[in-house]
């Protein structure tokens, strides 16, 4: 066997320090990009998202049973009675959904994200992070605001995530263990979650599609890396909640919307994750 010519030694190692000197300038393009989006089209699809009916909610109120004819209590259905009145959320600081104030937090977070990416040298990872950042950025705002989690957020994630997998898998088949772990742990994640909220742990059906949605996106790097970051945002979600009861902002009877604490949560593990 020949060994390899000095001329394509040379080529090859020019060839590699150009990538590696484009690669942070790939991030700032995908995170830039994926900021004008949340900050744009998704932005305002959210602000139309609140603002619309809850689906299978009214708030008509029953008859009185001294409103039927005596001895005919089913004559009530027989009439036809008012029209259904849609329910709509209760919004809180709606102006967070605001274009100014989502473009800035998409674009600090896929900032970070891009940064961090190109520090470690993680190129590929990060690029598919960028997105999923921005995509739970605007998710957490809209549970912030509405208390719901839009499942065309977390799904448009959940495809990005796993066409990003298949991908993977056919250019490197050693990718194949990395897959099937993730999805192993997006059903466990939201295996759990959703015997949590069965049993009344203050989930609802939204934070068990987010947490599978995280289990699908971390347990690419391991299920110790999901537990801690689950763990981290339960924990973020407890100090939330221990805080407002201490300062009487809200009782123990109110709802709280968790989802932004276990969003928080993977976005802080994320980083730690390709360490």
């Amino acid at each position: 066997m020949s060994p390899a010519s000095p001329v394509s030694s040379v080529s090859v190692m020019s060839f590699a320090s150009s990538a590696s000197s484009a690669s942070p300038w790939i991030l700032a393009v995908a995170a830039v990009c994926s900021a004008a989006l949340v900050a744009g089209p998704v932005s305002a699809w959210t602000r139309r998202y609140v603002r619309e009916p809850l689906a299978g909610y009214n708030d008509d109120e029953p008859e009185d049973a001294e409103d039927a004819p005596e001895g005919r209590p089913e004559a009530r259905s027989l009439e036809p009675g008012p029209p259904a009145r849609p329910v709509y959320p209760t919004l809180r600081h709606p102006g967070l959904l605001a274009v100014a104030p989502q473009g800035v937090l998409a674009l600090v977070l896929c900032g970070f994200c891009a940064w961090w990416g190109a520090r470690l040298g993680v190129t590929g990872a990060a690029l598919v992070a960028i997105p999923v950042y921005s995509l739970l950025a605007s998710a957490a705002s809209v549970d912030a605001v509405a208390h719901l989690l839009p499942n065309r957020l977390l799904g448009a994630a959940a495809v990005w995530l796993a066409v990003c997998g298949v991908v993977a898998v056919i250019m490197d088949p050693g990718h194949f263990y990395a897959a099937r772990r993730a999805v192993l742990c997006a059903l466990a994640a939201g295996g759990v979650s959703l015997v949590l909220a069965l049993i009344r742990s203050g989930l609802g059906l939204g934070d068990v599609k987010l947490c599978a949605l995280i289990g699908l996106w971390l347990g690419w790097y391991g299920a110790l890396t999901l537990a801690v970051s689950l763990c981290l945002g339960t924990v973020l979600g407890g100090l939330a909640a221990l805080t407002l009861l201490i300062t009487r902002r809200a009782g123990r009877k109110d709802p709280m919307a968790y989802g932004p604490y276990l969003i928080a949560g993977a976005l802080l593990g994320w980083p730690l994750a390709v360490v």
